[in-house]
């Protein structure tokens, strides 16, 4: 998932400050008032950044233009959905990303296990299991976490011949970080 912020921040980068615009630039050369707004926010942004940050964003950014152009197309893609949700619903994935960012790798696996069991899962059940899980949020904590345990065993614990496979993701659609037992990551 430390891809997917990369990316989005690169995609950024990409997407409001031209390709001459300088440091000493104080606006974005003949964009409209909406891209400007946002390549000032991006310059000061830029410019509270320690060297270190910088030096990284650079990085990144390289990295980004080595990409094939479909992969840049759908990164590209997937930031002008986020910037296109409510502001709330941005800063709720961002505080979930942060949570995701320090939580133990073998906690982050298991989640990953876990999502893996969800797509497995027939359409008709998967349906299912996303209107209980709407349902959850009118509970206590108390009672959430109870029901959480019984969707589980109830979900997730079906024979093999329930299962139905995958479908196999388009390269890079599942954000993760890569590391050890990720293989072809």
């Amino acid at each position: 998932m430390n891809r997917l912020f990369i990316l989005l921040t690169v995609s950024t980068m990409l997407l409001f400050v031209p390709p001459a615009a300088t440091a000493d630039d104080n606006s974005a050369p003949g964009a409209g008032p909406a891209v400007e707004q946002d390549y000032q926010a991006l310059k000061e942004r830029w410019q509270q950044m320690t060297p270190e940050q910088q030096q990284q964003f650079r990085e990144r950014f390289r990295r980004f233009k080595q990409m094939p152009p479909e992969k840049q197309e759908r990164i590209r893609n997937r930031l002008r959905q986020f910037k296109r949700l409510p502001a709330e619903d941005r800063q709720r994935l961002r505080q979930r990303w942060q949570r995701w960012q320090k939580m133990p790798p073998d906690e982050r696996d298991r989640i990953r296990q876990r999502f893996e069991s969800y797509r497995q899962l027939p359409p008709d059940k998967r349906q299912q299991l996303r209107q209980e899980m709407r349902e959850m949020r009118r509970m206590q904590p108390d009672e959430r976490r109870q029901r959480r345990q019984e969707l589980r065993n109830k979900y997730f614990n079906l024979r093999p011949d329930v299962m139905q496979p995958a479908p196999q993701p388009a390269p890079s659609t599942l954000p993760h970080r890569g590391g050890a037992g990720r293989p072809g990551r």
